[in-house]
């Protein structure tokens, strides 16, 4: 049967939009490499741009159609910008104003979250000396604040040093506070009002069971309850994390329903505007109203609207002018990351949710406008946005298709009830507490369908990739898509494209890599992986997520066959849990005494590797590992007896077999944590001698190793598993001395960052990754 249905034209890219994306793209290199420069350069720097920038208007004037003096001057805009607030900042930070945080009053701009440490957050100071300043600000142990809320506080301050703390530059944070007594404050009334209502919708949503805390975030963007859970991981390996926040996809998907919804009983345009308007405004108070959110609510807005309406060059402009608006009074928000997803998945909808919904029609043996709209909303929101998306948590979900398209119809029933229902307890309306407990039906279904797609394999698998080039290759996309228009359509290409992606996918998951010995850079904390042939075994996590994940995904890593937790300190085992969004792992394994350790740190660690494996195993002296080529030795420990602390690290002796002979080509030493006492207790035994690859114990502590153990170990090759700057100021220099005079080469993750080490012939090369 031939399909009649008219082809949606090919969108104008206005120069308004056009110019505002060069605004935005200059303003935010501009602003990321004025960290480096000096006072006088960056103002300089925003002088000369505002010098020139001036005349290039004026030359537009003399010749109106130039649209090339045009760019050039937004360009060069965006720069003067960026230059001025980078002046701004480093004067800051070279001003020699003292100031005290005592009695000082804070408003916090974000809700407070656990950094890994202590509870942070973005707040504006204003001290007793009447100056306002916007700080990074860490509170009190367990402490929990919303954001919004007033604060009289003590506490230390200081300035920001933009050389060790890049997130502080991206924020435009001046100055680093520490907070150690704080009692409430008083707000505006108006903004207490809204904070209570808040307070309010989380406590009626709150409870131990995960299906209500997965809801109140939910509804009230508030992720304190969930961060730490297995359920939240599970959204985040299957592309669904954007949901459990109020961010622009969340927000676009929930007007998006509502707007069909209107639609379908035939409500008048003007109140069907108004109506979106205002679940809009609702969604942004009971998140806290944090800049986030009311940037990702301008962006969706801006994008369902013009959905609606089918007016696309205006919406173009209308975005446009929001990007202006916004980078345009906070130059440094042009490398926020709500910022750069909210924006790019409104103009995903914008430019390419028609051709979307084509799409889909013609893959759908019916018209079904109930379906094709809400997924046509989603992918087209997606095609921009996923990439960048990828690079800042380094990982592809694969199944994220499948998963939104299962999601799409429970998601705006758990938000769209839930947000009725706790309208209607707060003002203790009748059935309000019914309509949650729907929301809480709804959201035990979507929770269960997320783990069922959560247990496919490789439905997400680790990928590295710099924001830079995720934005240069969405760009690429979109351009592509936008120039072969109507060509999309084709069963035949969208066949080859899906053919051309599986196999893409295939080759980089599956082909063939070399055995080797790697030291994964994941900051101040221990991550090493052995692979031989198809076998793997990572020793150690580390504690930096995104870091563990973007190692793993430059080795081509989306299988483990096991990971071993040498010990329970956090910077070996505090992203354990991390693996369950990107890598499939057969089994974990522990000290054997670990499994009936009560401290809590095991308790921990033993929790999280029954839920990231099915297998949890212990070893003990003596028990043997094979990897592949390589067969790995338990040598320590023999017994706890600090609580599965340093002195309990399994210590292992991994042997490499290059030619199958039965005798070892190639020997190494991994440590842990384990000291230097726990080393000699191994010389004594005679279980260690020379090794060709050692792992520095305890991260190169003066406590690991001693001069008599380093001639003994007499290593070619020293592992330092270290970050850099850290506080503890490993590596020391008496081990670095003791290793330098065996004539080891050290690799060290703060300055050579992940190294590969390859075999060949008895042969040891070693490269960066």
């Amino acid at each position: 049967m031939k399909d009649n249905r008219s082809f949606p034209h090919r969108p104008f890219l206005t120069p308004v939009f056009t110019t505002a994306i060069l605004f935005w793209g200059s303003c935010a290199f501009t602003f990321s490499i004025s960290k480096n420069f000096s006072l006088q350069i960056t103002l300089t720097l925003a002088l000369i741009g505002i010098a020139t920038c001036l005349l290039f208007v004026y030359l537009g004037t003399k010749r109106i159609n130039n649209l090339l003096l045009l760019a050039c001057a937004v360009i060069l805009a965006g720069a003067s910008l960026a230059s001025a607030e980078a002046y701004l900042l480093h004067a800051w930070h070279q001003s020699n104003n003292s100031l005290s945080l005592d009695m000082a009053t804070i408003t916090l701009l974000q809700d407070s979250s656990d950094s890994g440490f202590l509870p942070q957050a973005l707040a504006r100071v204003e001290t007793r000396n009447g100056e306002t300043l916007l700080s990074l600000v860490t509170f009190p142990e367990k402490s929990v604040y919303l954001c919004g809320q007033s604060l009289t506080v003590k506490g230390s301050i200081n300035r920001a040093d933009y050389s060790k703390n890049d997130f502080a530059w991206r924020n435009g944070v001046t100055h680093i506070a520490t907070v150690t007594e704080s009692e409430e404050g008083t707000g505006h009334p108006l903004l207490q009002v809204l904070i209570a209502f808040r307070s309010r919708a989380i406590a009626l949503i709150s409870s131990e069971d995960s299906n209500w805390a997965i809801l109140q975030a939910l509804v009230c963007g508030y992720r304190a309850s969930i961060k730490d859970g297995s359920l939240y991981a599970s959204y985040q390996s299957c592309g669904l994390a954007h949901l459990v926040a109020v961010s622009g996809a969340h927000l676009v998907i929930v007007t998006g329903f509502v707007a069909l919804l209107l639609k379908r009983v035939r409500i008048p345009r003007k109140l069907s505007l108004l109506v979106l308007v205002t679940i809009m405004c609702l969604y942004v108070i009971i998140a806290g109203i944090p800049l986030s959110a009311v940037r990702a609510a301008i962006m969706s807005t801006v994008a369902v609207l013009s959905y609606i309406a089918k007016r696309r060059p205006s919406s173009l402009n209308a975005l446009g002018v929001g990007i202006y608006a916004i980078v345009g009074t906070c130059p440094h928000a042009a490398l926020s990351a709500s910022l750069v997803l909210s924006a790019l998945s409104a103009m995903g909808i914008i430019i390419f949710a028609p051709l979307a919904q084509r799409i889909i029609e013609s893959v759908l043996p019916t018209r079904i406008d109930s379906v094709a709209t809400p997924l046509a909303l989603t992918f087209s929101a997606a095609l921009p946005a996923q990439l960048y998306s990828c690079a800042l948590f380094s990982q592809l979900p694969i199944i994220s298709p499948v998963s939104n398209l299962f999601s799409a119809p429970l998601f705006p029933l758990c938000c769209g009830l839930g947000l009725l229902g706790v309208l209607l307890s707060c003002i203790s309306m009748p059935f309000g507490s019914l309509i949650l407990e729907l929301a809480h039906l709804c959201t035990a279904l979507l929770n269960a369908i997320v783990v069922i797609l959560d247990g496919i394999p490789y439905g997400t698998v680790p990928i590295s990739i710099d924001t830079v080039q995720a934005l240069a290759l969405s760009l690429l996309i979109c351009t592509f898509a936008w120039l072969l228009w109507e060509r999309i359509v084709s069963r035949h290409f969208l066949i080859s494209i899906v053919s051309i992606t599986t196999f893409v996918v295939f080759v980089a998951l599956f082909s063939p890599k070399p055995d080797c010995i790697a030291m994964l850079d994941v900051g101040q904390g221990d991550s090493f992986l052995i692979r031989s042939s198809s076998s793997t075994l990572l020793i150690d996590t580390g504690n930096k997520d995104s870091q563990l994940l973007d190692q793993l995904a430059c080795l081509g890593v989306c299988h483990l066959d096991a990971v071993l937790i040498t010990h329970s300190d956090d910077d070996h085992s505090g992203s354990l849990d991390a693996l369950n969004r990107a890598v499939d792992v057969d089994t974990v394994l522990v000290a054997k005494d670990m499994l009936t350790c009560k401290a809590q740190s095991c308790t921990r660690v033993i929790q999280l590797a029954h839920e990231l494996a099915n297998d949890v195993k212990g070893v003990q002296v003596g028990d043997c590992l094979q990897i592949g080529k390589f067969n790995a030795e338990v040598l320590w420990p023999q017994a706890f007896v600090d609580d599965g602390g340093n002195a309990d690290s399994v210590v292992l002796a991994v042997h490499y077999d290059e030619d199958n002979d039965g005798n070892s080509d190639l020997d190494s030493l991994f440590t842990g944590d384990a000291e230097h006492e726990q080393i000699e207790m191994l010389v004594e035994r005679g279980a260690i001698g020379k090794v060709d690859i050692l792992k520095v114990g305890h991260h190169g502590s003066a406590n690991g190793l001693t001069r008599d153990q380093a001639l003994l170990l007499e290593p070619s090759i020293a592992l330092i598993g270290v970050g850099e700057n850290n506080r503890y100021g490993h590596p020391s220099h008496e081990i670095l001395d003791y290793l330098t005079e065996v004539n080891a080469r050290i690799f060290r993750s703060d300055q050579d960052g992940g190294v590969i080490l390859t075999f060949d012939q008895n042969t040891i090369t070693a490269h960066g990754f």
